[in-house]
């Protein structure tokens, strides 16, 4: 994994850190619909 050179060593120890998990990302229980629960609509 390559980092773009414009970045601080701390900002690429950020970046290192945040893609060492697992892809795809699945969703919790909280992220699924409920029964009774409004669902919101993206319109744009």
């Amino acid at each position: 994994m390559s980092n773009p050179p414009q970045m601080s060593p701390k900002d690429q120890a950020v970046f290192a850190a945040t893609r060492t998990r697992t892809e795809p990302y699945t969703l919790s229980l909280d992220s699924m619909p409920y029964d009774n629960v409004p669902q919101g609509q993206v319109t744009k």
